[in-house]
């Protein structure tokens, strides 16, 4: 639910109860988006494995796509420098089951932060923070959609 803000953090979903272990594939296989979905995996009992060409049919396959990212302001300042901006990411992604087939999703985090023009190094550390608070956002939507593919009589 986002209406109101309210959402189900911290929550254990019991996807381990139908996989025990998961592949892995990005394009940057040491990013932000892999490390912050490996970790959301391991703290779910989901053991992540290489990919390779002997295991592919076994193990489900999550093919991380390609990230964007888009920065818009959002309010100026009356002397016209932006005063807060809008940041969205977009990460496209599929989940293979072996004996199922392939799952293709999106999932989209948006976050507004403001800009002090005055103060730059709060700027940069603000961002930082930010972008990775939105990653571990990312994470877990991820996994819950995962739970939502692995379970469809779930709604």
């Amino acid at each position: 639910m986002t209406g109101c803000s309210f959402s189900l953090d911290n929550i254990m979903l019991p996807i381990s109860t139908r996989i025990d272990t998961i592949i892995v594939k990005s394009d940057d296989p040491y990013g932000r988006l892999v490390r912050h979905v490996c970790k959301k995996l391991l703290n779910n009992n989901i053991k992540v494995t290489e990919y390779n060409n002997t295991i592919n049919n076994k193990y489900p396959i999550l093919t991380l796509g390609a990230e964007k990212d888009d920065t818009n302001p959002i309010s100026i300042f009356i002397n016209g420098n932006v005063a807060e901006y809008f940041k969205i990411i977009r990460v496209d992604a599929q989940l293979f089951l072996p004996s199922k087939g392939t799952y293709p999703f999106e999932i989209i985090v948006g976050r507004s932060f403001f800009n002090t023009p005055n103060v730059a190094i709060v700027n940069d550390s603000e961002q930082y923070a930010i972008i990775e608070e939105m990653y571990e956002c990312i994470a877990e939507k991820l996994l819950r959609k995962l739970y939502l593919l692995i379970h469809p009589t779930i709604k």
